[in-house]
């Protein structure tokens, strides 16, 4: 559903409320009222409108996209298949299986592509388990709004994922590495270790639980390297030279 026709339906709920209300059928709203000073006919004044009501409204209507649509530009697309599922040999896509897992992740869950880009490497749930879905927390400092909330990710995205990072990104990583382009004037933040809802940073001190870090702060977090193996940053969308990509990328 758009932002628009969202808002006629709030809009249109909001006067069945007020009806409501009139006819001593409520005792009090059942959404919570914002506030917001805006410019009136008459000046300047407070206007109350649902917390509900999306601020952003998009100037036309999302076109619908059925599923079977989707498979064919997630396939042919993102990874350079052809429409029969084999190779297409005149491909020159970058990250392909990336970016196609990232496409599953948002039509699956529903997650917003700001939020899905924000994610660190630990805060993925475990691949190995019995469960169908894997819970994953998102914090409010990167959701719309904020408002945390969990998203349930099926077993197949979830280990789509898992496959992502452990071989395209880590080689990643590992290559970056050994070639010493991972040092660039970034204001790293080492980290020493980390679990799923929080991390410890390498100076010492108290671990930090990931629903207090920025986003700003999430693109800066390095795990330190050690005898096991490179170190490499904790965000979890990397490009080709190492690097966390941004948002928009």
């Amino acid at each position: 559903m758009s932002a628009s026709t969202w808002n006629r339906f709030i809009a249109a709920l909001d006067k069945c409320v007020a009806w409501t209300l009139h006819e001593n059928l409520l005792d009090r709203r059942p959404f919570r009222m914002i506030g917001k000073t805006a410019l009136t006919p008459t000046g300047m004044a407070t206007v109350r409108y649902n917390a509900e009501r999306e601020i952003d409204e998009e100037s036309t209507e999302v076109r619908l996209l059925y599923y079977e649509e989707y498979l064919l530009w997630r396939d042919v697309g993102l990874p350079g298949q052809l429409p029969s599922g084999a190779p297409d040999p005149t491909w020159r896509g970058w990250h392909g299986e990336r970016n196609a897992v990232y496409a599953d992740l948002l039509v699956r869950t529903g997650m917003r592509l700001p939020e899905a880009s924000s994610l660190l490497v630990a805060e993925l749930p475990p691949a190995e388990q019995q469960r169908l879905t894997g819970d994953l927390h998102l914090p409010a400092m990167i959701t719309k709004r904020r408002r945390a909330r969990t998203m349930y990710v099926s077993r197949r995205v979830l280990c789509a994922l898992h496959q992502y990072v452990e071989i395209e990104r880590d080689e990643v990583v590992a290559r970056q590495h050994s070639a010493g382009t991972t040092t660039d004037r970034r204001p790293w933040a080492d980290v020493r270790s980390t679990g799923r809802s929080s991390l410890a940073p390498a100076a010492g001190g108290r671990s930090r639980p990931y629903t207090q870090l920025t986003i700003a702060q999430r693109r800066d977090l390095r795990r330190a390297g050690d005898e096991a193996g490179p170190g490499g940053p904790l965000w979890l969308c990397l490009g080709e030279n190492g690097m966390p990509l941004s948002r928009a990328t």
